[in-house]
C-alpha cells in the first residue's frame, strides 16, 4: 500500500518544508496537495449562505463549535453546517485515491482529527500532527511561529459585517454578555485557540 500524506498549513510553516518533505519521502510517504482552492471555495460558501440566514456562526474550528454546543445550546442553531477547509481538502484527496494508496491527513488539533474520523472515509486516516510525528519518529527541529497561517480575519474581505472571536474567553464573553450586539454582524468568526490555528493540542 502506497502511503500519501497531506500536511496542514501549520505544519508547513513550523518546519523547513523541503527538509520535512525529504524525511517523509525517506520514510515511504508521498506528500500530496489539493488541486482545488478550498480557502476560496469555503469563503464563497459562507457568503452564499448569507442568502438564507441573517447571522452565521463560523464552523471552521470544531473545538469552538463543540464549546458552543455544550455551553450555549440556545445559540447552536446559528452554527454553519459548512465543512472546515481541512475537511474539504481531505474529501477531495480521499475521492482521488487509487486502490493501492492510503491517505494520512494531519490535523493541528484532536477535534479536527475526530471530525475527520467521523466521515469514515475509505483508506483515509485522520490524526494530529503530534501523533503522526511520534508514530513515524520525525525529529526535525520545529520553529516557533508568531503569526498563524490560519489567523483571525478570514471573512474580512468578503464585504460583510464580521467580528472575530479568537479565543475561548472571547467566545464565552461575547455569547454570554454581548449576544444582542452580535446580532449587528452577519458572520461571527470563531477560533478557540488564541491568535488563530497554531496553538492546538495536535502540534
Amino acid at each position: 500500500m502506497k502511503k500519501v500524506v497531506w500536511l496542514n498549513p501549520v505544519v508547513k510553516n513550523i518546519y523547513d518544508f523541503a527538509a520535512l518533505k525529504e524525511i517523509l519521502q525517506n520514510k515511504g510517504f508521498s506528500v500530496v496537495e489539493c488541486e482545488k482552492d478550498h480557502v476560496k471555495s469555503v469563503k464563497n460558501a459562507y457568503k452564499n449562505a448569507l442568502a438564507q440566514s441573517e447571522l452565521i456562526y463560523d464552523s471552521r474550528c470544531p473545538r469552538a463549535v463543540n464549546f458552543i454546543r455544550a455551553n450555549f445550546k440556545e445559540q447552536a442553531d446559528l452554527i454553519s453546517n459548512l465543512n472546515p477547509i481541512l475537511i474539504e481538502s481531505a474529501l477531495e484527496l480521499s475521492a482521488k485515491l487509487k486502490e493501492d494508496e492510503w491517505l494520512y491527513v494531519t490535523t493541528p488539533c484532536e477535534d479536527l482529527a475526530e471530525l475527520g474520523r467521523g466521515l469514515n472515509l475509505e483508506r483515509t486516516t485522520f490524526l494530529t500532527w503530534r501523533s503522526f510525528r511520534e508514530q513515524n519518529a520525525i525529529n526535525l527541529k520545529m520553529r516557533s511561529i508568531e503569526q498563524s497561517p490560519i489567523p483571525p480575519g478570514f471573512f474580512t474581505n468578503l464585504g460583510v459585517k464580521t467580528i472575530s472571536l479568537s479565543s475561548k474567553e472571547k467566545i464565552e464573553n461575547a455569547l454570554s454578555y454581548k449576544f444582542s450586539e452580535l446580532k449587528n454582524y452577519q458572520i461571527i468568526e470563531l477560533l478557540y485557540c488564541e491568535n488563530g490555528c497554531h496553538n492546538g493540542d495536535g502540534l
